[in-house]
C-alpha cells in the first residue's frame, strides 16, 4: 500500500497527509484544505485513488479521525475512470460517519464487467456541513469472494445489539490468524 497512490484536489497544505490514510494509527489523519488554502478552483473537495489493478466491484473503508468529531464526509459521489482524466459516476453514497469513532464500510458498489483503475470520493457534504474533511484511514477493497466474506462478517457484527462482553469474545472469533492473514493479503490488493 503506497500513499503516492492517492490524490486530492484540495490537500491541506497546513494538516494531515495520504500517509495517515494507510497508517491503522487513527491519531493521523488527512484533512483537505480549509481557511482559503488553494485547490483547483472547483470548491468541490475529493480523494482518489490508484489502483494497483482495475476494479469492476469493490468496497471502500473510513475511518474517521480521532479527537474531533466534525468534518466527516457524509454525502459522496463515487466515480470511477482509466486514465485518471474523465470520471464516471458511480454512485451515491450517504455514510453514517457521525460524531463516534465508528467506521463505515460501504455496499458492495461497481458494476460487474466495468472496471477502473481510479476511484474518486466526492464529498458534498460533511456531519458538521463543511467542504472540508477528514478522515484517518481510507482503504479501497476488491470485491472478491474472501473480501465480501469479511465485509459480511464485519456488517453483521456491528449491526448486532449485544453486550460489551459478547462483542469482546465475538470479536477474539473474527480476529484469528486466517483473518489476519486474509486482511495482510487484501491490503496488498488495494493499492
Amino acid at each position: 500500500t503506497d500513499a503516492a497512490n492517492y490524490f486530492s484536489n484540495y490537500k491541506s497544505t497546513a494538516e494531515g497527509s495520504y500517509e495517515a490514510l494507510l497508517d491503522n494509527v487513527t491519531d493521523t489523519y488527512f484533512h483537505s484544505a480549509y481557511n482559503d488554502e488553494p485547490g483547483d478552483g472547483s470548491g468541490v473537495h475529493y480523494i482518489q485513488a490508484t489502483l494497483a489493478e482495475g476494479v469492476d466491484e469493490f468496497y471502500f473503508y473510513m475511518l474517521p479521525r480521532s479527537g474531533n468529531g466534525n468534518n466527516r464526509p457524509k454525502d459522496i459521489t463515487v466515480s470511477g475512470s482509466n486514465d485518471g482524466t474523465e470520471f464516471t459516476k458511480i454512485c451515491d453514497v450517504t455514510t453514517t460517519l457521525d460524531g463516534s469513532m465508528n467506521p463505515y464500510v460501504s455496499a458492495k458498489l461497481g458494476t460487474a464487467g466495468t472496471t477502473y483503475k481510479y476511484i474518486r470520493l466526492t464529498v458534498n457534504s460533511t456531519n458538521s456541513g463543511t467542504k472540508f474533511f477528514t478522515l484517518s484511514e481510507l482503504y479501497f477493497l476488491p470485491a472478491n469472494a474472501d473480501v465480501t466474506k469479511l465485509v459480511d462478517a464485519y456488517k453483521n457484527f456491528a449491526s448486532s445489539s449485544i453486550t460489551s462482553t459478547e462483542m469482546s469474545t465475538a470479536a477474539e472469533a473474527l480476529i484469528n490468524a486466517e483473518t489476519v492473514v486474509a486482511l495482510a493479503n487484501i491490503k496488498k490488493e488495494i493499492n
